[in-house]
């Protein structure tokens, strides 16, 4: 479900937030 997908993502690789916040332009274009 949605919380497990959440948790795996936060439990997974992480990508660099400095370099590029893909992870930020998700939420920009998402809400």
């Amino acid at each position: 479900n949605f919380i497990t997908e959440i948790i795996d993502f936060l439990e997974g690789p992480k990508p660099d937030f400095d370099k590029n916040c893909g992870l930020c332009n998700l939420k920009k274009s998402k809400f």
